[in-house]
């Protein structure tokens, strides 16, 4: 104990010389340690909960127009623990006010009282406020006097921080998780909407088959429904019945709530109903699955997604007398059970071909140019145009018509001029005044896998 507490002792001897330097040269500045009962100071933990406060200090440093020098910073592990120490620029804003300003971001934080921020003026003296940080335990009296009075033991101080830093990165994980799978829903909902030309659908140059709607419509309509892409992941991360079944009526309820806002903010038109179903099930199934895995595999992603959608067409398509909508219609005309035959079987069309075909022409997107994005997505769009039972066109039409697309569609992706002949679906699409929206769908879904498995 007594070697730990000399070699503490060193530490904070070392870092004082530091700070000292740097007030030699006329400077000011700011360094940021946690407070750890106990020994070690530092682990694996302890360091993740460091330098992620840290990445928040520096945001809340800059909105408040505290400028670090980034060439002077240090950042080391020593027998006091977790250490960073930088220069700041001062000319416009006093060190007392800079004290003030850190001060709120340790009072406001969550786990605030773990936190020390200390500023040190040009002249080697550290900047105080005069006030006393209450003890991080109780939270009833100052820390000083609990630490004095050994109020509470090393074993249940050490507990309690772990707990509560364990706590705190798993809220900052799962906050993360569903940041970055609801960007990535309405990132594919653009590049699907926005994919120019596409044969008999709605892009930014007309209208295709769509004569209610346009380029602009379909933008109204996914600012309409991004707002829930958020819950239904969080729904996915946060969901426990061990019955994935009983995720479909959760997944339905948000659905039927993005329907009435599409139609609210569109005039009554049915711009992405379908894909509402389908990225519905997407953004919920990926929020689910990175609450227990980091790493992405397709195999488990696609049973999750059966798990939830089991037996959907035998409940929702099998013996209905009076069917209204189009997939109910076609299932009961032609047999084929569109976007819920899609998701009861784990998304065939985009696992087993529409993501490879992206992949192949898009192996990175970063420095892909918007000709080259644009390709990937039309071949894309036209493999599975040549696979999918596309209920649109089967509503529209009939069964023969599908067929001759499906079969040019083959061939188009087969030629050696895929560039020209690409206008040859979109010439058959407008000649037949039909439109592949739920291929369309498929290729949002296609993109939002891709771009997972590419983060």
């Amino acid at each position: 104990m007594k070697q730990s507490l000399d070699q503490i002792l060193t530490a904070k001897e070392n870092r004082f010389v530091l700070r000292q330097k740097i007030a030699s040269e006329n400077k000011t500045s700011l360094s940021f340690t946690l407070n750890i009962a106990g020994f070690p100071k530092s682990n694996e933990l302890i360091t993740t909960f460091f330098n992620t406060i840290l990445s928040e200090l520096k945001i809340f440093l800059l909105a408040n127009r505290i400028i670090i020098i980034d060439k002077n910073e240090i950042n080391i592990i020593d027998k006091a623990g977790n250490f960073y120490l930088t220069k700041i620029n001062n000319k416009n804003i006093s060190e007392k006010e800079i004290k003030i300003i850190t001060e709120n971001f340790e009072t406001t934080h969550k786990l605030g009282r773990l936190i020390d921020i200390d500023i040190t003026d040009n002249k080697g003296n550290p900047v105080s406020s005069g006030k006393e940080k209450n003890c991080y335990y109780c939270g009833k009296f100052p820390a000083i006097v609990c630490m004095r009075n050994k109020s509470h033991s090393y074993n249940e101080l050490r507990n309690f921080i772990f707990n509560e830093i364990e706590n705190y990165l798993s809220i900052k994980k799962k906050e993360k998780i569903i940041k970055k799978l609801s960007s990535i829903g309405l990132k594919a909902l653009l590049y699907e909407v926005s994919l120019t030309p596409k044969p008999g659908l709605v892009d930014f140059n007309n209208s295709g088959s769509h004569s209610d709607m346009n380029y602009f419509t379909f933008l109204d309509s996914s600012s309409a429904l991004a707002p829930f892409f958020r819950e239904l992941v969080h729904k996915g991360y946060n969901f426990s019945n061990p019955e994935l079944s009983h995720a479909l009526p959760i997944i339905r309820n948000i659905g039927l709530q993005m329907e009435i806002e599409m139609f609210a903010a569109t005039n009554k038109i049915n711009t992405q109903k379908g894909l509402i179903f389908l990225l519905g099930i997407n953004l919920f199934a990926s929020g689910y699955y990175f609450s227990k895995d980091e790493l992405f595999n397709i195999e488990k992603y696609r049973e999750i997604i059966k798990d939830i959608c089991k037996d959907i067409t035998k409940i929702e398509l099998k013996n209905i007398e009076n069917p209204k909508t189009h997939g109910e219609i076609c299932f009961q005309k032609y047999g084929f059970a569109g976007a819920r035959s899609e998701a009861e079987k784990g998304f065939p069309s985009v696992f087993e071909s529409s993501l490879k075909i992206l992949e192949n022409n898009l192996p990175s997107i970063e420095l892909a140019s918007k000709e080259k994005i644009s390709m990937a997505l039309q071949k894309t769009l036209v493999k599975l145009i040549s696979i999918n039972n596309d209920t649109n066109i089967l509503y529209r039409k009939n069964l023969k018509i599908l067929k001759k697309l499906q079969s040019l569609s083959k061939d188009v992706l087969n030629c050696n001029d895929f560039e020209n002949s690409y206008f040859k679906i979109a010439d058959f699409c407008r000649e037949n005044n039909i439109s592949p929206g739920g291929s369309a769908d498929l290729l949002a879904i296609t993109v939002y896998i891709y771009f997972i498995k590419a983060n």
